[in-house]
């Protein structure tokens, strides 16, 4: 590659995180894409932005690999709210954002320790727009840019977003229920079996260290596919079961996740059940980067069939307010449970909740007393996934 010049690039500067850190500890990105002129680029990123605004699920519990509440990024001249150090985009907004620049095949750069330093020290969008110019322009951008654009630890099979799924588990509409007559608080609203996104077999046995701790997952060991909404974008995570094993022996048998990073894999205790992951115990803490692998392979090999076994679903009424409901999404096996996602919709003017679920629509409906709802599940959704947000 070239040289690139800030008529044929533009970079958006980003805050993302991997845990709740001060400021200053975050790392800064710049979001990218070659042969795009400037206007072009901020035009895509403010639609993700006004995009982002829509999303009504502030929590995905599966996801919350690194929950935390960051800096939104510098857009530039066409949106003036994001002001270096002074604006705080909600989680979801944020990871929305993420995905949609990844969506229309932006890379997020990662700045020097000493690049981020000086870009926090930015008063002014003015100034920011000018140093970022000046980072586009400068030789060997290119470079980066490319090399940013390569994961070097790669987690194949990689998950993509796709229809009827989220984060490890995959839905048919036309096989879920929902519950007839009047629901209250704690009722479940829908229900029906379920499958996982993915599974396979792990070909070969893996250790992990974090001392002076070691996890150790078995050859053939199954796994099944999650994918994580994370900060910087979604992250493939290859769950299954493994051990924990202590300096002075002490044994444990916790779902274990995988995923790649830029200098090798990692691996995190998760909560969940052995049959279904649902998010880390450890990920969300800034200083811990997760078990680390001497190994530079993750053979898995995927399945055409679920090889872990089906489940039974329930998205539950949390809470009924006076503005909004609460769901949970669960699933249910051998008696136990895993709740996998959670979310909050708001209660329109009319008394209706319409909750995305891809091809179908879950509409409620709010009784005159407040106490209790109604439910209908109909074939005409517009594509989004459950809660909304794309």
């Amino acid at each position: 590659m070239g040289r690139w010049s800030s008529r044929g690039l533009v970079a958006i500067a980003a805050f993302v995180a991997a845990g709740p850190a001060a400021p200053e500890a975050r790392p800064v990105r710049i979001w990218a894409r070659p042969q795009t002129a400037v206007a072009v680029t901020e035009a895509d990123f403010a639609a993700c932005v006004t995009a982002s605004k829509t999303v009504q699920v502030p929590v995905a519990v599966a996801g919350d690999y690194g929950a935390s509440q960051g800096l939104g990024g510098v857009v530039g001249t066409l949106i003036a709210e994001a002001i270096v150090s002074a604006v705080e985009q909600p989680v979801a907004e944020r990871r929305y954002t993420a995905r949609c620049m990844r969506t229309r095949h932006y890379v997020g750069v990662p700045l020097t320790a000493e690049e981020s330093a000086r870009y926090r020290a930015l008063k002014t969008p003015e100034q920011a727009i000018a140093w970022r110019a000046n980072v586009y322009a400068a030789e060997g951008f290119a470079d980066r840019l490319s090399a940013a654009g390569v994961r070097r630890f790669p987690l194949a099979p990689e998950a993509e977003a796709a229809p009827l799924t989220l984060a490890g588990v995959r839905f048919d509409p036309a096989a879920l229920k929902p519950s007839d007559g009047v629901q209250t608080e704690g009722s479940v609203l829908l229900g029906g079996p379920i499958g996982h996104r993915l599974t396979g077999r792990l070909g070969e046995a893996r250790d992990f260290a974090w001392s002076p701790l070691k996890i150790h997952l078995d050859a053939g060991t199954v796994v099944h596919q999650q994918l994580i909404d994370g900060d910087d974008g979604d992250v493939t995570a290859w769950c299954g079961p493994g051990h924990i094993v202590s300096a002075l022996g002490v044994r444990r048998s916790p779902m274990v996740c995988v995923r790649g990073a830029d200098d090798g894999y990692r691996a995190y205790e998760a909560v969940g059940r052995p049959w279904l992951a649902a998010g880390s115990t450890l990920a969300n803490d800034p200083t811990f980067l997760g078990f680390k692998t001497t190994a530079t392979t993750m053979p898995i090999e995927p399945s055409g069939e679920d090889l872990v076994g089906g489940m039974d679903f329930a998205l539950k009424l949390t809470k009924l307010g006076k503005t909004s409901v609460t769901l949970d999404a669960v699933a249910m096996r051998d008696g136990q449970s895993v709740t996998f996602w959670s979310g909050e919709l708001p209660i329109d003017p009319s008394g209706k909740v319409s909750v995305p679920f891809w091809s179908h629509r879950l509409i409620l409906t709010r009784l005159p007393d407040g106490k209790a709802l109604t439910v209908t599940f109909t074939a005409d959704g517009d594509g989004n996934p459950l809660g909304g947000g794309g």
